[in-house]
């Protein structure tokens, strides 16, 4: 298993469709097609040279993020590759690994506020809802 991390939109969307990634999420897909643009961020991307398991975005926020929460990663989307399972898992994990423990994020639906629920119990990690997003979902701070 590889884990490149990426700090150009560009070269992680050539990556991904090298490897004929598929996204289990609209959203990725949707951010992965041609014209799209991103916020500047790095990326994660699990993969094997042959086949694409999933990514995470993140990038550092040099401000207030929340009440309390200043100068902290934020993980922007994390998405699996249709047929995988466990990898949301491993990217979280070597995010953890690289970036620390202590993050922020927006969930973007009841599903995303699960699986971070789930990821920092089984990561022995604290979450608590530091705000909502534009969307009025919450924003969570985790660890």
């Amino acid at each position: 298993m590889q884990y490149s991390w990426i700090r150009d939109w560009g070269e992680a969307k050539r990556l991904v469709r090298s490897l004929k990634g598929t996204f289990k999420s609209d959203l990725f897909r949707k951010s992965f097609q041609k014209g799209s643009r991103r916020y500047p961020f790095e990326s994660l991307v699990i993969h094997d040279n042959k086949r694409f398991y999933g990514v995470l975005t993140c990038r550092y926020i040099r401000n207030t993020v929340a009440p309390g929460v200043h100068h902290v990663w934020h993980v922007g989307d994390v998405d699996t590759a249709v047929g995988t399972k466990g990898y949301g898992r491993m990217l979280v994990q070597e995010f953890i690994k690289k970036h620390g423990s202590r993050f922020y994020l927006w969930c973007w639906d009841d599903v995303a506020t699960r699986f971070w629920i789930h990821m920092a119990f089984t990561l022995g990690l604290s979450i608590r809802p530091v705000g909502t997003t534009p969307w009025n979902t919450p924003t969570v701070l985790i660890g």
